[in-house]
């Protein structure tokens, strides 16, 4: 109790060979958090500090051990504080202390005394006044510290300037001093102000030799997380490349694992986010393991490398670098991945991909359609059925659309014209345009599949984009004579008249060559059309619609 405490003071207080046993004795009833208030009523707190620089070793051990049990409690805080307790701890952390067991109690009361403020500033003021060896302890208490704290923490750590000196230390601190360092930062760098402290304080370079100079197994790591955290801000991402930040992380990417290899592909598939830096991952030899971690990576990096992907496809610099790496049968291999987000990346990235010519050839001659079709299918999510879509349609582009049919494309895309979103709906009809242009069997194969009663519909329900290609699917199919039937039996004439009379110029073109079209040799269906008052919106369109509306209506007019 109060009585104990104030006896066992009173006799360090006053020296002699009953300080070793008396400060002993304090330590031993320290840990309870009720005696704290007595010891520092009684004045203990600057008794017990006193020995640390003039008592002996024995007496030095026991009172850095009280000092760090005292050290958990904020009233005991303050009363260390005050006695200059800070300073003549760390002056035990030197190199010229050879009490390793004082210096450990000692590391440990200044990790209870940074959870002050006046701690936490005295710390950050140590770490660049001390020796190599006291900053790697500095430094590491730090880390411990903010491990045990929030995010007010950081804050003030942030606001007393502690950013700085951890940045020297990475530079000039011992290995442990820099692992610390590292650490410690990395902590630091989930608040966006202390990123912006320590790119300020030119922290990138140090950071990017830390990893391809580490001095400690656990530097890499750390370090490459802080670059991580940094990327996320596009206005870093120059800075981090600037300073060789790709081909470091591109290196560590290859040869590291667990931890590091991830950070370097959060980083990396950050930095890609800017096209100015594919060049630099293709140089650094980025491409061929990001494919392989496509291929046999956790989902999460599955997710980001094949977004990247996608995006390199689109940089027309970088496009063949990713298909010589052999991306496009990992991509391809991807679309029957779990992850919806993966098959829309990749299902994006073929898309652009297929532009080119020689990227279809390969992508049909390893099944690339069958598995883009299946895609399609109402079991996948809205985005991933989109972006397959479109990369059959630039598929069909320039190339036989017989092999795009084979795979049941058509059926697909047929049952997206009743089942699909709008965007789908748009997509659907234009694939189905370009299947049924200059090909008479799928133009067969799309009236069989009963396409023609919701293109009809689409000619009033769809957007313009898609209001145009179902009335140029129409009009291609109409130059069969059953189909021409069963376009009047739908009712095909007056949404192909109201697109004729109000729709976008694509539209009223198109819906004009469809009429065209329904009345070759076929006086009825002229005489429905003329009824229906077709003639007055043919000659407006003969007289002022674009190019092609003039055609159509002058045909249709004959």
């Amino acid at each position: 109790g109060a009585a104990c405490a104030e006896a066992l003071v009173a006799l360090v207080a006053e020296g002699g060979e009953a300080v070793v046993h008396a400060s002993a004795l304090l330590w031993s009833i320290s840990p309870e958090v009720e005696t704290h208030g007595a010891i520092v009523r009684v004045g203990g707190i600057p008794a017990v500090v006193a020995l640390l620089a003039a008592g002996e070793p024995e007496a030095r051990v026991n009172a850095t051990g009280a000092l760090a049990n005292l050290a958990r409690s904020d009233a005991s805080r303050g009363a260390i504080l005050a006695a200059d307790g800070f300073a003549q701890l760390a002056a035990l952390l030197g190199p010229e202390n050879a009490e390793a067991e004082a210096a450990e109690n000692a590391t440990a009361a200044l990790v209870g005394l940074a959870a002050a403020p006046r701690g936490c500033g005295l710390l950050v003021a140590m770490l660049g006044a001390c020796a190599p060896e006291a900053q790697a302890s500095a430094a590491g208490i730090l880390l411990q510290r903010l491990a045990d704290m929030g995010d007010e923490y950081k804050t003030f750590v942030h606001q007393v300037g502690g950013v700085p000196p951890l940045t020297r230390v990475v530079i000039a601190g011992t290995p442990l001093g820099q692992e610390n360092a590292v650490g410690a930062l990395r902590s630091l760098c989930a608040l966006p102000s202390c990123r912006s402290a320590l790119v300020e304080a030119g922290g990138v370079a140090p950071l990017v030799d830390a990893i391809s100079k580490a001095r400690t197994i656990g530097v890499p790591a750390k370090a490459a997380a802080i670059l991580w955290e940094l990327s996320e801000t596009g206005d870093f991402r120059a800075d981090i490349a600037k300073h060789g930040g790709i081909p470091t992380l591109v290196k560590l990417l290859t040869v590291g694992k667990g931890e590091a290899q991830e950070c370097c592909l959060g980083a990396l598939c950050n930095l890609g986010a800017d096209g100015a830096n594919h060049a630099a991952i293709v140089e650094a030899g980025g491409v061929a393991p990001l494919v392989r971690l496509l291929a046999g990576g956790p989902v999460e990096a599955q997710v980001k490398i094949s977004a990247m992907l996608w995006s390199m496809a689109i940089n027309g610099a970088t496009c063949d670098d990713i298909v010589e790496a052999g991306a496009i049968g990992t991509l391809l291999a991807s679309l029957s991945s779990k992850s919806a987000a993966v098959q829309a990346n990749a299902s994006g990235a073929l898309m652009t991909l297929a532009l080119k010519k020689e990227n279809k050839v390969l992508m049909i001659q390893q099944d690339g359609v069958a598995s883009l079709v299946a895609l399609l299918d109402e079991g996948h999510e809205e985005e991933v059925r989109v972006q397959a879509a479109a990369a059959l349609v630039n598929l069909m582009l320039k190339n036989p659309k017989g092999q795009i049919a084979g795979a049941g494309a058509i059926k697909s895309f047929v049952e997206l014209l009743s089942k699909g979103s709008p965007e789908l709906k748009a997509v659907a009809v234009g694939a189905l345009l370009n299947m049924v242009v200059g090909n008479a069997t799928n133009k067969v194969a799309l009236a069989d599949l009963g396409a023609i009663a919701p293109l009809v519909r689409l000619l009033s329900d769809g957007n313009d984009e898609a209001k145009e290609h179902a009335a140029a699917t129409l009009w291609n199919l109409s130059g069969n004579a059953k189909n021409r039937v069963t376009i009047i039996e739908l009712k095909g004439i007056p949404p192909l008249l109201e697109l004729l009379r109000s729709g976008a110029p694509g539209g009223r073109a198109k819906a004009a060559g469809a009429l065209a079209t329904l009345s070759t040799r076929n006086i009825d269906n002229k005489i429905a059309i003329a009824e229906a008052g077709a003639i007055p919106d043919l000659v407006c369109l003969l007289e002022k619609g674009n190019q092609e509306g003039q055609e159509t209506a002058s045909a249709a007019v004959q």
